[in-house]
């Protein structure tokens, strides 16, 4: 690191360690009046090793000359004084043009990590936090903010956070603010909840806003943040226990707005078939995308396998086999004997169905349409993707 490594020698102690911290600062504050992108990022990272390696006893005695009555420890003074160094700078630097994420990021953790020895007591720190993030779009400065809005904020603080995060950073790299707040047990029964809760809607109602907010999200196409998040969205709103109504409109809106990777939709099936009320009609909807989304790596074979293992599971083996049949219909020579070798075992119960990876693309068509005409035809009784018709009696999709 250029400004760290031209004053900063491992060799520095006590004095000569604080006179070239000092001369280090002048020179990266003087820099800020121009570009200090990537120098900014660099002595972050830099400061906050030290904050975790430095044991320096003659810095301490540098720093308090004078015997002192204190119960906070050595290392505990020297992370104090590096804490109070960084901030300095970013006290400074923030009066400049120069943007510094990464210095006042680091500068938020550094002070918060202190706890109770922080020379910047909580409410300080909120609104510090606050001040630094205003302006900017990154998100390593808007993931310190958040981390201290959930130690020291309120729950309606955190919401009002969170969502200003997400309309500020809106570029490739926010995945993880997205991520922070959808992780976050604490934050799906509160930090969301209990203000959103206040205006009226359930929880539920809220993480289906939030899905369709993040489908509007102009991420790069190269990106899997899309898929990333949804996986994990998807995972927030089956965690609360939602109504069939629910997990159906939740669906709808998943297939209607985006045009889900067999990951998503393999998660979805996963997700509903795990739950004891699963619905036969909302899996079925969800097969019938699965076993035709195009995409990489994508196995119509193992839609087929894993609902037809649904069927098995359920005790109503006659429809397993007729889920079988659609796909071996499909399927010729070596992929043909491979599939049912594989279902076989299955019968067998020697594997369990989704613990073996094999593909069976189908033949003599790349453009992931389906080539089973049976279906493809409206199926009579049962729930399409939008309709909401009686569950009772599902026809089989072959």
């Amino acid at each position: 690191m250029l400004f760290a490594s031209r004053h900063l020698r491992p060799d520095l102690t006590g004095t000569d360690f604080i006179e070239a911290l000092k001369a280090t600062n002048e020179e990266l504050l003087e820099a800020s009046r121009n570009d200090i992108s990537g120098m900014d990022s660099a002595y972050a990272g830099w400061m906050l090793e030290q904050f975790n390696t430095l044991a320096d006893p003659n810095l301490v005695r540098v720093l308090f000359p004078v015997p002192r009555r204190s119960s906070i420890n050595d290392i505990s003074l020297q992370r104090i004084y590096l804490a109070l160094s960084l901030h300095n700078l970013c006290s400074s630097i923030i009066k400049s043009s120069s943007p510094a994420p990464y210095l006042m990021a680091t500068n938020l953790q550094l002070l918060s990590s202190l706890k109770s020895s922080s020379p910047i007591e909580p409410p300080k720190l909120l609104k510090l936090s606050r001040k630094y993030s205003s302006r900017s779009t990154h998100p390593r400065l808007w993931l310190a903010r958040l981390d201290i809005e959930r130690q020291y904020g309120t729950a309606e603080d955190g919401a009002i956070a969170w969502n200003e995060a997400r309309r500020s950073c809106r570029n490739d790299d926010s995945e993880a603010v997205w991520l922070w707040g959808l992780q976050r047990a604490s934050l799906r029964q509160h930090e969301v909840g209990i203000y959103e809760i206040a205006q009226g809607k359930t929880l539920v109602n809220v993480n289906q806003e939030l899905l369709l907010e993040l489908l509007q999200q102009p991420f790069s196409s190269s990106n899997r943040i899309h898929e990333n998040i949804l996986l994990s969205a998807l995972s927030t709103l089956y965690s609360q226990d939602p109504d069939l109504n629910s997990r159906r409109d939740l669906v709808n809106r998943l297939l209607g707005k985006y045009l889900p990777p067999p990951t998503i939709l393999a998660h979805s099936f996963s997700l509903e078939s795990s739950r004891p009320d699963a619905s036969a009609a909302l899996l079925e909807s969800i097969f019938r995308e699965w076993k035709d989304a195009p995409g990489q790596g994508n196995t119509h074979g193992e839609a087929y396998f894993t609902w037809s293992g649904w069927w098995l599971r359920s005790g109503q083996p006659q429809k397993a086999l007729a889920v079988m049949g659609g796909l071996l219909q499909q399927l010729h020579g070596d992929r043909k004997a491979a599939a049912e070798m594989r279902w076989r075992k299955i019968l067998d119960g020697d594997e369990d169905i989704g613990d073996d990876e094999t593909t069976f693309e189908e033949e003599g068509n790349d453009s992931g349409a389906a080539i089973d005409a049976e279906a493809d035809e409206p199926m009579s009784g049962a729930t399409s993707l939008y309709g909401h018709e009686s569950e009772e009696d599902v026809l089989i999709v072959s």
